[in-house]
């Protein structure tokens, strides 16, 4: 097999992923919230106009409040919108009815805030919106493959509880425990966290990550540049000193 039928086999599995095209239909529902947002982002920090200018003082500061408010409406909660999409994305490739796509949905904000600290010093509220999109999008990927994996354990689905009801109500009787597990889980990785690594939630599991990563990669970059730049001219200087010892023996 060529280059070219390697190449084209491994962009056929990619693209064929589940879990990269539930992340692509996710994001691209996304668009409407990101153009919008992105427009209030870019209008509110034109650099000729400066909306705290005492004389443009009148309508101004109003238009900016109103550019601000559209902007931390829309990325200011980035991240829960991307939980509830992605999701949905998710509950959709499976082909998942209406009540059962709410659950899923539900289980992913469940798993996703339980891990936040919300109700102690440690909750920060930037984590709804862009910064803790990462973290989000891999809870939710998580909480969804677990949720679909529980719903399937027909000792979780409480079947006794929900006879005689409506589908809708057997679906949401069904989906307690599993929903439960999965809520459970991500509070038992989140505690995990903070008695191995000292971090209180995804986040800064992974920001903390990335900077190590980082870090190493310039660290050993600069290493190997320095080196061999330092080997490049090693070698040239005892190049050029035996060509001026040939040429001084031949003269």
């Amino acid at each position: 097999m060529n280059i070219k039928s390697r190449i084209q086999t491994m962009s056929y599995h990619i693209e064929n992923n589940f879990f990269l095209t539930v992340i692509r239909r996710g994001l691209t529902m996304m668009i409407p919230l990101i153009l919008i947002g992105g427009t209030a982002c870019a209008l509110t920090n034109l650099p000729y106009i400066d909306y705290t200018a005492p004389h443009l003082w009148g309508t101004l500061p109003y238009i900016y409040t109103l550019l601000n408010g559209v902007y931390q409406g829309t990325f200011g909660l980035f991240s829960l919108a991307l939980v509830i999409l992605l999701s949905l994305s998710y509950a959709m490739e499976k082909n998942e009815p209406t009540d059962i796509i709410a659950m899923y949905i539900m289980t992913a904000l469940g798993a996703y805030g339980s891990q936040l600290n919300i109700g102690t010093s440690y909750f920060n509220v930037d984590d709804f919106g862009i910064k803790g999109s990462f973290s989000a999008m891999f809870i939710t990927l998580l909480a969804c493959f677990c949720f679909e994996r529980f719903r399937k354990a027909d000792v979780l689905r409480m079947k006794k509880s929900a006879v005689g009801m409506e589908s809708i109500c057997a679906n949401a009787i069904h989906s307690i425990l599993p929903m439960l597990c999965v809520i459970a889980i991500t509070l038992c990785i989140s505690q995990l966290l903070v008695f191995c690594f000292d971090v209180r939630s995804m986040h800064e599991l992974f920001s903390k990550a990335s900077c190590a990563l980082f870090e190493n990669f310039n660290n050993s970059f600069a290493f190997t540049f320095t080196h061999k730049s330092v080997v490049y001219v090693h070698a040239n200087k005892l190049l050029a000193d035996c060509f001026y010892e040939k040429c001084g023996n031949n003269g």
